[in-house]
């Protein structure tokens, strides 16, 4: 039996798909989060921004994700992608939701290897619901600059043929994350040419049967769950920015959550944006660790909509509508910060905080977000200051 608040979030997680229906459909989900008391009230913290780049090449300028219990994977993919054969080679990572595949991909992406070697990478976010059209025309519209590609004049067709032209000749890297089916794959292999130099195709999966079709000779990576250990240095890292508890008070609980966690790096990483903004108040981690405990049992969707659930829950009421609004736009699409904000103050959904403007206020609400985990940096600025958001 679902909580009010897990029926609330898992009709956000489900709602329509069209865009008008879905503006209308969160309207109304934004209003009755308004009007809805909640008894979490976690202090906040400062600003900022977020994103999961669909066809791009730009990853967070930040740096490296996270990679607890990864680093070993890590070279080892980096070392399947640079070996010296010259043939196209596809590799699938495997596994869970949750589980890491996408960090791993985005680490793999970024390594100083990889970028020395290959003349040309590129980022496609696939998903369950796609467009090759959209994912190309993105890519090029966004990413390449090519004004041509503006909407609605290119079809899938003279899209995929430039995307052949670029990569021709030239030593790849695509990634594909998160695919779900074979034809997912079959429907932009069109397009990739084996130049026969050392191009590498990186995918993401969920399911054993697609990584098994496009694994050579079934070789493909399957990711393995966190231990203990593991699970606890990335709590740490995610509230206290280092690999262990300054607060021996908070250690017992703290090890007790993250082992509820399942050896999850998605919840982890949740319920440490979570514990962050909680001041490091014992009687809050005992209630978060008492809720976790008794989400532990659930099955694996219901489990991670639990943990969400969770946080989503512990928002202050002013950022639910906000965070709910992004259901507007289709899954793993880049949402423009500036686009985002406008839409916040369209709505209403702002309030000015001690004489700042609404655009420095959303900016504000915009960092709480991203520092819970709940949104995706996708691009800052060298400043500091937002670029690009979820």
């Amino acid at each position: 039996m679902r909580s009010p608040e897990e029926g609330e979030l898992a009709i956000f997680l489900s709602g329509p798909r069209d865009r008008g229906l879905r503006i209308k459909h969160e309207r109304e989900a934004c209003r009755s989060s308004q009007g809805t008391l909640y008894p979490i009230n976690i202090q906040e913290q400062q600003p900022s921004i977020v994103s999961v780049p669909v066809g791009s090449t730009a990853l967070p300028s930040s740096g490296k994700t996270t990679l607890v219990g990864f680093d070993e994977r890590l070279l080892q993919v980096v070392d399947e992608l640079t070996r010296d054969e010259s043939d196209l080679q596809i590799l699938p990572i495997v596994g869970m939701g949750g589980i890491g595949k996408t960090t791993l991909a985005k680490n793999a992406f970024i390594h100083q290897l990889i970028v020395d070697r290959f003349d040309i990478r590129i980022w496609f976010t696939i998903s369950q619901q796609y467009s090759v059209r959209e994912i190309l025309q993105q890519y090029f519209f966004n990413d390449i600059k090519d004004k041509a590609c503006s909407k609605d004049q290119l079809g899938v067709a003279e899209l995929g043929g430039r995307l052949h032209k670029l990569l021709f000749r030239k030593r790849y890297l695509i990634i594909m994350d998160d695919v779900w089916s074979h034809k997912g794959w079959e429907d932009f292999m069109l397009y990739l040419p084996n130049n026969e130099n050392g191009s590498r195709i990186l995918v993401t999966t969920r399911l054993l049967d697609v990584a098994r079709s496009l694994g050579f000779d079934n070789h493909y990576f399957k990711m393995n769950l966190l231990g203990d250990d593991q699970s606890w240095n990335l709590l740490c890292e995610k509230v206290f920015a280092q690999k262990n508890c300054p607060y021996p008070e908070l250690e017992e609980i703290g090890r007790n959550i993250a082992r509820c966690c399942r050896g999850l790096p998605l919840a982890i990483v949740v319920i440490g944006g979570l514990l962050a903004k909680s001041n490091n108040i014992r009687e809050y981690w005992e209630f978060v660790a008492k809720n976790v405990t008794s989400f532990v049992n659930s099955e694996d969707d219901e489990y991670c909509l639990k943990i969400l659930s969770l946080s989503y829950n512990s928002l202050p009421i002013h950022l639910k509508p906000c965070f709910l609004y992004t259901r507007i736009f289709p899954e793993d699409d880049r949402i423009e910060a500036s686009e985002l904000i406008k839409l916040w103050i369209i709505e209403g959904f702002l309030k000015p905080i001690g004489g700042k403007s609404l655009n420095e206020t959303a900016k504000e609400y915009l960092k709480n977000l991203a520092d819970r985990n709940l949104i995706l940096i996708h691009e800052w600025s060298l400043t500091g200051k937002i670029k690009e958001s979820c």
